[in-house]
């Protein structure tokens, strides 16, 4: 575990590290108590191994430092994604040694929306979320982030980023990413977006959930600027988790309510699909094949309050 725990730091960012720091790691990561006195006994093994240089000159209880002359990078590479389930592709350094304030004051600045996924990448990185892909494309699903969570239970995440100034997101938004997940069989959507939701869209994600195993989590602004204040990300996502655990308690499939939602949504889908006014049987069975609607949902009225929205 000690090892582990040293190789997960030097990946982050690549240092020497005393007892101290390792202990204090394994403790953060799970949830264990290593006696600070029997680390230097774990380092001189493992120097013996040849698997670290264990250097004690000036520390009582040791520096461990890598020693790369016996392993060179690809062996390293190979151990962050066969053993620690680590992406190597994605820009680990500035991701992980910035702070959540510095990574902010670039994204403010940014115009591409890199630096909210780096956000949103760190975040779930403290949060134990691993196989971080940034920007994964397969065929047509985009995925701005996807990871995975092995321990102490398996969960997989979708985790899509909207920086885009002014521009709140909307139903039409956790739509798609719904319409991904359910078909990919991913159990978890984040949402990070720096310009807030729609009045419609929280509601709209509520009434998602009652009707499905997926967790939808929308971070906002606010979140944003709490994590760069101190705020821990596991803080950040128990006010989520509480608040989904209150929705998950209401009975609300198919009420009227969420039919009205769903299709003051779909203004925005026939946009983008470039669905016309005699395509509303197109239009219900995107629906129903994405578990949006019932299939007995009654194709009279999804004919009347389809042609509403022209």
């Amino acid at each position: 575990m000690c090892f582990k725990s040293f190789i997960s730091l030097y990946f982050c960012e690549e240092n020497e590290y005393t007892s101290t720091e390792i202990r204090k790691d394994i403790l953060k990561k799970y949830g264990q108590k290593i006696s600070l006195h029997s680390i230097p006994t774990y380092g001189k093994k493992l120097s013996d191994l040849n698997l670290i240089a264990f250097n004690t000159e000036g520390q009582s209880s040791g520096k461990w430092i890598i020693n790369t002359s016996k392993f060179p990078k690809e062996i390293f590479n190979k151990f962050f994604v066969d053993y620690l389930q680590i992406n190597t592709t994605w820009p680990r350094k500035l991701i992980l040694s910035s702070s959540f304030e510095e990574l902010h004051e670039r994204m403010v600045e940014d115009t591409e929306g890199e630096f909210l996924e780096y956000i949103a990448a760190k975040f779930c990185w403290h949060l134990g979320i691993k196989n971080l892909s940034i920007r994964n494309r397969d065929g047509q699903l985009e995925k701005d982030i996807y990871g995975k969570k092995v321990f102490p239970f398996y969960s997989n995440f979708l985790i899509q980023c909207k920086n885009h100034p002014g521009n709140s997101v909307n139903p039409s938004v956790i739509m798609r990413e719904y319409g991904i997940a359910n078909i990919e069989k991913i159990n978890n959507i984040f949402i990070f977006s720096s310009s807030g939701y729609t009045s419609t869209t929280r509601l709209f994600a509520n009434n998602l959930m009652t009707k499905s195993n997926i967790n939808i989590y929308l971070f906002g602004y606010e979140d944003i600027l709490s994590l760069t204040n101190g705020s821990s990300p596991s803080d950040i996502l128990e006010k989520e988790n509480n608040y989904i655990e209150s929705i998950r308690d209401e009975n609300s499939i198919y009420s009227e309510k969420w039919v009205d939602i769903l299709l003051r949504a779909q203004s925005d889908l026939i946009d983008e699909k470039e669905w016309k006014e005699n395509d509303y049987n197109i239009a219900r069975n995107y629906f129903i094949n994405n578990n949006l609607i019932s299939s007995k949902f009654s194709k009279k009225k999804f004919k009347e309050l389809y042609l509403g929205n022209f």
